[in-house]
Formats: structure tokens, C-alpha cells, sequence
């Protein structure tokens, strides 16, 4: 038994030449926490700011997506914040406001390796489901995406994070909440091991050559 609907997998919003630029040399990091945390897996952020050797800022944000009624997946959008800038600053000249002050700190680590963690997330229609209310209640989770349930109505591969890795074992995790747009940001070892244990790592590298030019 398969899932009758598997939709394609849903990559993170970059091009691959600016996710191969992002990968290299991230030296400073702000991030924008908005103090909602509803499950206590970590801070929960807005945004997250970062800035390589070159200079160049990059964002990273929670990027919605709509598979059907009812199976909405989150992953992230990341943009080089410095070239939309400078892009928009030749078209639009007199309307285009300086760059906002970002109180940037140094990275906690020296970024080794960076991975995208892919999720297994899926959909199930469970009128037995404990709390839910009204006819036909939904039932989203999450999986290796391996081991996706083949009982599953509706499935896709998510892209849904960044691990980012220093050579002497140190890790931060940048992802997608299961709670609307919010992104959880942490060093926390079991923060990470938690939301992980549900996920795949590709290396960053390797990710992007799935991604167009």
C-alpha cells in the first residue's frame, strides 16, 4: 500500500549559485527571537541574519507551502539580503531605503560543514483523533522520510533546516517550527537531537546541486 497522493519534494527558496555562496565562510549571526515558544524545543526566532567574510547578508525566514486543503509544509526562504539590495537600489533610486542596522555577533563556532535537513511530513484522517472537532479531523506529523506510514493519505519530502557544524562538534540548528512561521533556533543538544531523529542530512553541496541555477 502506497500513500495515494505523494506530492514532489519541497526544497528551500534558493537559487543553487546563491546557496553555494551562502555556504561558504558565515562569520556573524543576529537573530530577530519573537518570545513565543510554545512547546519549550528551543528559542523561537522571526528571523535570522548572517554575514560572511565577504560582507554579504544573507536572511533566513519560514517559507509556506500549500500541497492541498488541509496539508500546508514549512521551509525555509533564504535571500542574499545584500544583492536584492543593490538590485533594487539601481531600478528604484529614489525609493529605496538604506539597509536597516543589524547588531550582528560573532558566530558562536567556525562553520565547518552546513547540512539541510529533509523531513518525511504526511497527513492521515483519523475521526477517532483525542480533542479534534468537527467532521473528518486531519492528522499531520512527521517522519524519516524512509519510513513515511504507508497507510498516509498524502505525503512530501520537506526541506525544513539547517545544521550548521564546527569542526570541534559544535552545532546550531536553523528550522522551520511545526508551528506556523516561526523558526527554532538552538544549540541545545537535545533540541537538536529531537527534531533531527525525524530527519535526513544532505550536505549543503550536495543539496544544491538539486536545486536549478
Amino acid at each position: 500500500m502506497t500513500p495515494s497522493r505523494v506530492y514532489p519534494p519541497e526544497r528551500l527558496s534558493i537559487t543553487r549559485g546563491d546557496l553555494e555562496g551562502f555556504a561558504r565562510s558565515l562569520t556573524e549571526i543576529s537573530v530577530l527571537f519573537n518570545g513565543y515558544n510554545p512547546d519549550r524545543v528551543g528559542p523561537r526566532a522571526d528571523l535570522v541574519w548572517f554575514k560572511d567574510t565577504r560582507g554579504t547578508i544573507w536572511s533566513v525566514v519560514v517559507d509556506d507551502r500549500s500541497c492541498e486543503f488541509m496539508f500546508e509544509v514549512f521551509s525555509l526562504c533564504i535571500e542574499n539580503v545584500s544583492a536584492s539590495w543593490e538590485i533594487h537600489k539601481k531600478k528604484w533610486p529614489k525609493y529605496v531605503t538604506p539597509l536597516p542596522e543589524i547588531n550582528f555577533q560573532r558566530m558562536p563556532f567556525a562553520v565547518e560543514i552546513i547540512y539541510v535537513l529533509q523531513r518525511g511530513e504526511f497527513i492521515l484522517s483519523d475521526p477517532g483523533l483525542k480533542g479534534a472537532v468537527g467532521e473528518n479531523p486531519i492528522w499531520k506529523s512527521g517522519s524519516d522520510p524512509d519510513n513515511l506510514p504507508k497507510e498516509a493519505e498524502a505525503t512530501c519530502i520537506v526541506s525544513v533546516g539547517l545544521l550548521l557544524t564546527g569542526e570541534d562538534g559544535s552545532r546550531l540548528l536553523v528550522a522551520a517550527d511545526w508551528f506556523p512561521l516561526n523558526l527554532i533556533v538552538t544549540q541545545d543538544d537535545a533540541s537538536i537531537e529531537e527534531f533531527t531523529s525525524q530527519c535526513t542530512a544532505v550536505e549543503i553541496s550536495e543539496y544544491a546541486k538539486t536545486l536549478r541555477s
